[in-house]
């Protein structure tokens, strides 16, 4: 009899030892913009963090905010008011525009996930459709919707919900219209897939087919939204308008744990019956608040979405070299978000390090091993660009010399 315990030790100890190559026994220490420093004062340029350091590591205005409010009030009794909550909403909102109307704020994207679950529920959803190989987080919920076997099975049995292929909206529209009413959730662009991208006009005709059938359309824009693509939100860019739109990572500002549900107000309309329904201690907390009003300016008055289209244009010149590589199957990217696949059983995890060895944290896709992704933020400058060319143009030596 296997004793689950025993894997678990296994897992963790190849976890730890793995961890432990990856930093050569550095430690993590502080963060400056673009910059991560370790205990021995190395500095690497970050372009990991999966996808919460699109301002860098501590940006000032959004840490200054942050600490202001704090000094006032960190939390409140939610008893009576916080005008911030209001605020921070409003200025969401107003980035989104459509039918979207209300926000409810969570304390992780996981979480956000849920409490879309929950909104379709009541609305009379009694389906749930997902996307092969989706993530939307590890909660329970979450982890029904998201497309990846080997994360659902040591938990099952999970929420019930249907899964179709990605950017297939042939199998979408057939599914669809077997049943009830359906809530339908999607990544524009699938992130922890390895920023796959669906077809031209896919996500467009996802949203005319939902409206269709009268079913609920989830955007979950966690990785993708604030600005990461070049963009305010993808869906925006897609022609789609979806009914609830998720959002994190960025909104963090890199600082403080926050995310959200956009959602229209039709759909809202039972918890404005009974705001009890749904709770949250800590999520929507002034300090929570503050950030979002801070990230939200910052990423206004610094143009974000532009500059991260134009360092995008530039990156995309460089990370497509990489193809020269026979060991690398595919380069996808947008933005500031890219992946570089490698054939299966290639070099993806000897990329890893080399990347390290010059000084470059990069981000592992969850759903794959094959791929490693690079989330720059948009802070890096001219230098950090011709880092990221040098050390590619090493990889591209070292592969053509084996």
């Amino acid at each position: 009899m296997i004793d689950p315990l025993d894997i678990q030790k296994q897992v963790t100890n190849a976890a730890m030892v793995t961890m432990q190559r990856m930093l050569t026994a550095e430690v993590e220490c502080s963060h400056e913009g673009q910059y991560l420093i370790t205990a021995s004062g190395r500095k690497y340029l970050n372009l990991g963090g999966y996808g919460i350091f699109l301002l860098g590591g501590n940006p000032k205005s959004v840490l200054q905010a942050v600490t202001n409010q704090m000094q006032k009030m960190a939390m409140s009794t939610r008893l009576v008011p916080n005008t911030l909550l209001g605020q921070a909403a409003a200025k969401l909102l107003s980035t989104q525009g459509g039918s979207l109307a209300k926000v409810i704020f969570a304390n992780s994207g996981a979480e956000a996930t849920e409490i879309a679950v929950k909104i379709a529920k009541i609305n009379g959803c009694n389906r749930l459709i997902g996307m092969d190989n989706a993530f939307h987080g590890k909660t329970t919920g979450a982890l029904a919707l998201s497309g990846r076997g080997t994360y659902q099975a040591p938990f099952r049995p999970l929420l019930d919900v249907e899964h179709v292929p990605f950017g297939d909206i042939d199998a979408l529209q057939h599914k669809i219209r077997d049943g009830g009413r359906s809530a339908v959730i999607v990544e524009p662009i699938q992130g922890e897939a390895g920023v796959v991208f669906p077809p031209e006009g896919y996500l467009s005709s996802l949203g005319k087919i939902c409206q269709e059938a009268d079913a609920i359309l989830i955007v979950d824009e966690i990785q993708t939204g604030l600005g990461r693509l070049g963009c305010w939100w993808e869906y925006q860019a897609a022609g789609c308008n979806p009914d609830i739109v998720l959002s994190g990572k960025v909104l963090s500002g890199g600082v403080y744990p926050i995310a959200a549900v956009s959602v229209t107000s039709e759909l809202y309309k039972p918890f404005d019956g009974d705001p009890l329904l749904h709770s949250s201690t800590y999520a929507g907390s002034p300090a929570a608040c503050a950030t979002v009003l801070a990230v939200m300016d910052y990423l206004e008055h610094n143009q974000v979405p532009d500059r991260a289209d134009k360092l995008g244009r530039k990156l995309s010149f460089i990370m497509n070299r990489v193809l020269k590589d026979p060991q690398v199957l595919e380069v996808r990217g947008k933005g500031l978000l890219w992946a570089v696949e490698f054939l299966p059983g290639a070099a993806s995890g000897e990329f890893l390090f080399h990347c390290m060895d010059y000084g470059i944290i990069p981000s592992t896709a969850l759903n794959s091993s094959n791929i490693i992704r690079f989330t720059p933020p948009v802070i890096i400058e001219e230098n950090d660009i011709r880092a990221i060319d040098l050390m590619l143009t090493e990889w591209l030596n070292r592969s053509s010399d084996a």
